[in-house]
């Protein structure tokens, strides 16, 4: 009887492996952990919560993530001869990565788990270098500009890479670098083994041709920025987990003016960018809608026509909507989340992101995406 259920409880971990990565692969993760849960099954409980803990990470489920991971190094410090601590460094790396962008961890709170994370991987003998690179991304991010330089060659000087990346995404996090402190030029030429794909993985380059709008937009090189675009997007369009990317298309389709590609990509995203559970999440994503629409005022569009799902709150039964009632809803929903944003980081860094693509909108550029 008790074997019988640990295999019920088995066959779904091994029927959510076989599922596409998404909401309902990380459901019927729950649902083996939960039922390995009430077996009393220990390894089942556990093996449930690790593959949920990277599912999770990869469709940008922060919560469900953080909660796997925490009930598996709990189980690998009751239970030390069953499960190796040691296993777990990998996903504590995701963890960390995750939590950097969240509202609701402080600065100083951050900090601190970064170093605790560079204590255990010590002890793990696993090398300090992914600290250093979260390190990075998380001054990145948080708009600590006088902190990138030291941080960066920190990580650049830590060779011991134990532990660490990928090649591919450490050579992304290098791009970031330089697109953050204005080095257009040296941002395109470390992106240029990703965009040739001589090194990549399973979100590079999708994310890296989001990145290269800007530094290619700034050196007046339109033609490469739309490459970006033709090559970049559809790498995303069916994806989870990188809204962020998807975002930084819709941007760029609002700078170069294409407005119905950009409506028609918004369509295709607005659903699940609407129903994003994190706020760093929907900053990103409202930012792109926002920037759409902005343009689309601008130009003098009246009204659009949309195939919006019922939920969407300015819903529409005939599917036309009032183009500045759209815009002016997602730039309040955009505000909010830039007040609070500059809050958590004490600077104003994220509302200059939203005032630097206004930059580029006012320019009232015209880019064609058809490649000669």
């Amino acid at each position: 009887m008790i074997r019988f259920r640990s295999a019920k409880a088995n066959e779904l971990i091994e029927k959510a492996r076989e599922m596409p990565s998404g909401v309902q692969q990380i459901e019927m993760y729950r649902r083996a952990s939960v039922l390995a849960d009430r077996q009393g099954d220990l390894a089942a409980a556990f093996a449930a919560r690790d593959e949920l803990c990277q599912a999770a990470y990869y469709t940008e489920q922060t919560l469900d993530q953080l909660i796997a991971f925490a009930y598996c190094l709990g189980a690998s410090q009751r239970h030390p001869d069953q499960f190796n601590q040691g296993d777990l460094m990998w996903r504590y790396k995701w963890v960390a990565g995750s939590l950097k962008s969240c509202i609701y961890v402080p600065i100083r709170l951050y900090e601190r788990l970064l170093e605790e994370m560079e204590v255990t991987y010590r002890k793990h003998g696993l090398g300090t270098a992914a600290v250093d690179q979260l390190r990075l991304s998380f001054y990145i991010n948080t708009g600590q500009k006088d902190r990138l330089e030291r941080a960066f060659i920190a990580w650049e000087n830590n060779r011991d890479r134990s532990g660490s990346d990928c090649a591919a995404c450490q050579q992304d996090r290098r791009v970031d670098y330089y697109v953050e402190i204005g080095d257009h030029e040296r941002a395109i030429q470390e992106a240029e083994p990703l965009i040739s794909k001589r090194m990549r993985c399973a979100e590079i380059p999708h994310m890296t041709f989001g990145t290269l709008y800007w530094p290619l937009l700034h050196l007046g090189r339109f033609e490469a920025a739309v490459d970006c675009f033709v090559q970049g997007y559809d790498m995303v369009k069916g994806r989870e987990g990188l809204t962020s990317t998807v975002a930084e298309h819709l941007m760029f389709l609002a700078v170069a003016g294409q407005l119905p590609a950009g409506f028609q990509a918004m369509q295709y995203h607005l659903k699940v960018g609407m129903s994003l559970p994190y706020e760093a999440q929907l900053l990103v994503f409202y930012r792109g809608v926002w920037a759409l629409l902005e343009r689309a005022v601008m130009e003098g569009w009246g009204v659009v026509t949309l195939s919006l799902s019922p939920r969407f709150p300015l819903y529409e039964s005939d599917g036309i909507y009032d183009v500045p009632r759209l815009r002016d809803f997602f730039c309040s929903q955009l505000d909010d989340l830039n007040t609070r944003f500059d809050l958590r980081n004490g600077n104003s860094y994220i509302s200059q992101l939203t005032a630097d693509v206004q930059s580029w909108l006012n320019l009232r550029l015209h880019l064609s995406l058809e490649r000669d």
